[in-house]
C-alpha cells in the first residue's frame, strides 16, 4: 500500500475553513491597498507658488509650496503669503528712504530698522571700520569711556529701550552692504508667522539681488535646497559644483559689483579678480561678511572670521579666466555637496 503523500507544513485543505478564511483576508488587503492608492493624491497634493519683483534697484522672487492643497483648491488662494513677504521688504524700503541726514538728535525709528543699525554698528566695530554704514560726518560726542573703535562707528548712537537713534551731525547712511540681507530676513520672519487669516508657509526661498536664504523642509521632495554655482564663478570653473543651503542664507560679492564694494577707511576697492561666497544663519550676516570678505581677501579675513559664532562658510575665488581659478576657504567643506 502506498503511503498518502504529506502536503506541506501549515497549508490546510484546498476546500477547508483555513484556506477560505486566507482567501478573504487576502482580498481584504488588495481592496484597502487600492483604496489608498486612489485616495493619496487627494491629500498629498502640492503646488509651487513664486513671485517675481524689484526692490532696492534690484530684482527679486520669493517662493513656496503648498502641500495641503484641498481636492480643487486653486494654488492662488495661498498667494497672500507671499504677499506678506514682500510687504516686509517693501516696508523697509520705504523706511531707509526717509532716513534724514544725521543732526546729532535722537529720533524715534520703528524696531526693525533700529535693528539694522545696531547690526551696523556691530559690523563696523568688527571690521575695524572697513564696514562703516554711517557715512560721513564726525563721531558724536563722548560719553563717558569709549570703547576702542574707528572714529566712524561712533557716528551712531541706538537706544533699543527708547526706540530711538542719534546720527552725528552731516552722517549720511550707506546701509548697501546690509540692507538686502536685512529685507529677506524680514520677508522670512512674515512668511513663518503667519497673520490676517493667511496660514504660515512652513517652507520658503526669498532672494534679492545675489543675495538669498532658504527655510523650512525642502522646496521639492527628494531634491532638497539645491543652489546652483553663481554665474560669476561658472564663467572662471565650468566644473564648479553647487551645494544645499538648507535653513541657510548665501551672498555672492565680486570686484566687478557695481557700485564697487570699498574699504570705507581708505575709500579703495579690493585688488585682482576676486569672488566671495559667504553662507551664514542670516542673509544680513551673509550680505556684510561677503563684501568685507572681498575687500580684506582671504589673509586678513582669516583673522576676523575666527571670532564669529556660529562659523560661517566662506569661499574665495581668485582668477582672471586664464586657467583654473584658484580657491580658498573658511568652513566651506561644512556644506553638504550633492554628488552627480
Amino acid at each position: 500500500m502506498t503511503p498518502e503523500r504529506q502536503r506541506p507544513a501549515g497549508r490546510g485543505q484546498p476546500d477547508s475553513p483555513s484556506a477560505h478564511r486566507h482567501a478573504l483576508l487576502h482580498t481584504l488587503i488588495v481592496l484597502l491597498t487600492l483604496q489608498s492608492a486612489l485616495a493619496a493624491p487627494l491629500h498629498a497634493e502640492s503646488r509651487a507658488l513664486s513671485l517675481s519683483f524689484e526692490a532696492f534697484g534690484t530684482e527679486g522672487e520669493i517662493r513656496t509650496v503648498v502641500r495641503d492643497l484641498a481636492p480643487g483648491e486653486d494654488p492662488k488662494s495661498r498667494a497672500p503669503a507671499l504677499d506678506r513677504g514682500l510687504a516686509a521688504i517693501r516696508d523697509l524700503e520705504a523706511i531707509l528712504t526717509q532716513v534724514p541726514v544725521g543732526d546729532g538728535l535722537p529720533h524715534p525709528f520703528e524696531k526693525r530698522f533700529l535693528e539694522l543699525l545696531d547690526r551696523a554698528s556691530n559690523a563696523c566695530f568688527w571690521s575695524e571700520g572697513i564696514l562703516a554704514p554711517f557715512g560721513r560726518g564726525p563721531a558724536l560726542p563722548a560719553k563717558g569711556r569709549r570703547p576702542e573703535g574707528p572714529a566712524s562707528c561712533f557716528r551712531a548712537e541706538i537706544d533699543r529701550k527708547k526706540g530711538t537713534a542719534t546720527l552725528a551731525a552731516g552722517a549720511v547712511l550707506d546701509l548697501r552692504e546690509l540692507a538686502l540681507g536685512h529685507a529677506i530676513d524680514l520677508a522670512v520672519a512674515a512668511l513663518r508667522a503667519g497673520s490676517g487669516g493667511v496660514a504660515p508657509s512652513d517652507n520658503g526661498w526669498v532672494r534679492l539681488g545675489a543675495v538669498e536664504r532658504s527655510f523650512g523642509d525642502d522646496l521639492k521632495p527628494g531634491s532638497g535646497k539645491w543652489v546652483e554655482p553663481p554665474l560669476q564663478v561658472r564663467r572662471l570653473d565650468r566644473e564648479f559644483r553647487g551645494f544645499y543651503l538648507t535653513e541657510r542664507a548665501l551672498a555672492v560679492a565680486a570686484s566687478t559689483d557695481e557700485p564697487p564694494h570699498l574699504d570705507q577707511r581708505t575709500g579703495t576697492a579690493a585688488n585682482g579678480a576676486i569672488i566671495v561666497l559667504a553662507v551664514a544663519e542670516l542673509a544680513v550676516d551673509a550680505q556684510l561678511l561677503a563684501a568685507t570678505m572681498l575687500v580684506t581677501g582671504s589673509r586678513a579675513g582669516e583673522l576676523r572670521l575666527g571670532s564669529i559664532r556660529p562659523n560661517p562658510s566662506i569661499l574665495w575665488v581668485y582668477g582672471s579666466g586664464n586657467g583654473l581659478p584658484l580657491y580658498i576657504e573658511h568652513g566651506w567643506s561644512a556644506l553638504q555637496r550633492r554628488t552627480r
